[in-house]
């Protein structure tokens, strides 16, 4: 099965979910960015994985516009999703409900919380200075991380497509 990874990401966490995925799963997989996707690679495709950033709550812009623009598309085939998020994952329906188009969240089979990462260094000043800020203020400071058993879990659901 041709299996279409499409991800949006602004620091590389999301972009490096992708290409795990690529070297992992027992499925032939094609990653692009969603900026380089291309109307033949989503008309090619046997299925979809979406995966998407999540910046001051709502996930990244282009992934928005990407599932609005192409729904009826990506509403043909089985589709999931993954979000890198240094939020919370109960904070995950909340995040999806602003920002995600409902029929499509009907669709999908599954939408997996992978963690996230501050990549500090790939961040625009005030970006990063607004997130240090706020880091600051929680109760609970702690960097967010990469959740290893979610990814595990994204594999096999990609592999059971």
């Amino acid at each position: 099965m041709n299996v279409l990874v499409v991800y949006a990401t602004k620091t590389g966490v999301t972009e490096d979910i992708a290409k795990r995925l690529k070297d992992s799963c027992k499925q032939s997989l094609d990653v692009v960015s969603v900026k380089a996707c291309t109307n033949e690679q989503l008309m090619k495709a046997e299925a979809f994985v979406l995966g998407a950033g999540v910046y001051i709550g709502k996930l990244h812009r282009n992934m928005r516009s990407f599932m609005k623009r192409h729904a009826s598309r990506l509403l043909e085939k089985p589709l999931l999703m993954y979000v890198c998020a240094g939020e919370p994952e109960e904070n995950l329906d909340d995040v999806l409900e602003i920002s995600m188009p409902k029929n499509i969240q009907d669709h999908a089979s599954r939408v997996l919380h992978t963690g996230g990462q501050f990549r500090y260094e790939r961040m625009k000043p005030l970006t990063r200075w607004l997130i240090r800020a706020v880091q600051k203020n929680r109760d609970d400071a702690s960097e967010p991380t990469i959740n290893e058993q979610a990814i595990k879990r994204l594999i096999e659901a990609v592999d059971t497509l």
